[in-house]
C-alpha cells in the first residue's frame, strides 16, 4: 500500500535526530531504550527507541557503531520495540508505523549484526476501513532452530513463523483459544524444557505453556500454568512487560513495570528473587527490554536512559548510557 505523503514528525527530538544523522553525526546517549540483546562474544546491542537506531558496544559498553534511520521505507525505523538475536547474529525487532494513531503497518525487521536490512517477517498493511485489528507486536524472542515468536498486543495473539518467514502458527484471540490474554506483552522460549512463557500486562500474570512440534513442523501448545497474579507482594506482578529465560537453570526473568523491579522465578513457577535498582542510582526506573550473558542480567531502563547490569544474586554492576 502507499503510505501517507505527510507523516507528523513526533516533536523538536525527531527533528533533530534527523538533523544530525543527514550530518553524519550520531547522537550522544540513549533515548528511551527499550531492547537489548548480548551476542556469544559479549557484543550488545541495543533498540534506541528514540533515535531510532540499534547502537553496538563492546563487552565493556563502548559504543563501537549503530545503525538504522527513521522512517517508513524498507529497511528504515518508526517504532522499534523489543529485541532479539538468532545463533548466526541476526537482529530481530518489532516495527510499527502509524499515522496519527492509526496503525498502517507492522511487522518484524531482521538485520545482519553489521546493520544491513535482510528482510521483513509478518508484515501487514491497514487501512481506515479494514474491520479487523491491527497485530501491533509489542515482543518477540528467537528459538535454537531459528524460529520466530511475535507477542501481538493488538490481538492479543501469538504468532509462530519457520527461519523462512513462513506462518506456521497462530494462537489464542479466538473463541477456541487454550487461554484468553487480555495484552499480551512478551513472549520467551525455554528451548531445553519446551517451555513458553507470556506477559499478560492486563491481567498481571506470566503464563507458562508446554510447547511442541509435530512431524509437520506444526507447533502445539497445551498445559496451561498461571503463575503469579495482580499485586505488589513478592510473586505478583503490576503491569508485567518483558519475559527472559535461562536455558541453562530454567530460571525465568520478569520486568514487572509498575512494582519497579525484576522477579526471577523457576521453571515451576516457584518464586526466586526480585532485582530492584539502588535508590541512590535513581528514584524510580522502566524496564524495557531484558538480557542475560554469562551470569550477568541486562535491563533496558527506558525512563533513565541506561542499560543496568545485575549479576544473577540481583547486585547492580554497571550502568550503561550508550555514550562515546
Amino acid at each position: 500500500m502507499k503510505f501517507t505523503a505527510t507523516i507528523m514528525l513526533r516533536g523538536i527530538a525527531i527533528a533533530l535526530c534527523l538533523f544530525l544523522a543527514a550530518c553524519g553525526h550520531g547522537p550522544a546517549g540513549f533515548q528511551r531504550p527499550n531492547g537489548v540483546a548480548v551476542a556469544e562474544d559479549g557484543s550488545l546491542y541495543v533498540m534506541d527507541f528514540g533515535n531510532f537506531r540499534i547502537v553496538r558496544l563492546d563487552p565493556e559498553g563502548k559504543v563501537t557503531g549503530a545503525f538504522g534511520r527513521f522512517g517508513t521505507k524498507e529497511g528504515q525505523i518508526y517504532h522499534g520495540w523489543d529485541l532479539a538475536l538468532d545463533a548466526q547474529g541476526n537482529l530481530y525487532f518489532c516495527n510499527i508505523v502509524d499515522d496519527q494513531q492509526l496503525t498502517i503497518h507492522d511487522g518484524a525487521l531482521v538485520f545482519s549484526p553489521k546493520g544491513k536490512f535482510l528482510r521483513e517477517i509478518g508484515g501487514t498493511d491497514y487501512t481506515d476501513d479494514l474491520e479487523t485489528s491491527a497485530n501491533i507486536p509489542y515482543g518477540l524472542d528467537v528459538d535454537n532452530q531459528g524460529r520466530i515468536y511475535l507477542a501481538d498486543y493488538g490481538t492479543a495473539s501469538l504468532r509462530i513463523f519457520s527461519p523462512e518467514g513462513q506462518l506456521l502458527g497462530t494462537f489464542f484471540g479466538g473463541d477456541d483459544s487454550l487461554y484468553t490474554l487480555g495484552a499480551m506483552g512478551d513472549v520467551a522460549v525455554d528451548n531445553d524444557r519446551g517451555l513458553l512463557y507470556i506477559t499478560d500486562f492486563n491481567y498481571g500474570l506470566l503464563v507458562q505453556f508446554s510447547l511442541k512440534f509435530d512431524s509437520q513442523g506444526k507447533p502445539i501448545l497445551s498445559d496451561t500454568h498461571v503463575i503469579g497474579r495482580y499485586g505488589r507482594a513478592p510473586g505478583e506482578f503490576s503491569f508485567p512487560q518483558n519475559v527472559l529465560v535461562d536455558d541453562l537453570t530454567g530460571h525465568v526473568y520478569v520486568g514487572d513495570q509498575g512494582n519497579r523491579r525484576i522477579q526471577v522465578f523457576d521453571d515451576r513457577g516457584g518464586y526466586l528473587q526480585q532485582i530492584s535498582l539502588p535508590e541512590s542510582e535513581a528514584a524510580d526506573w522502566q524496564v524495557f527490554g531484558l538480557a542475560l550473558h554469562e551470569n550477568r542480567i541486562f535491563a533496558a531502563d527506558a525512563l533513565n536512559n541506561a542499560i543496568w547490569v545485575f549479576d544473577t544474586d540481583g547486585r547492580l554492576l554497571q550502568k550503561i548510557e550508550g555514550r562515546p
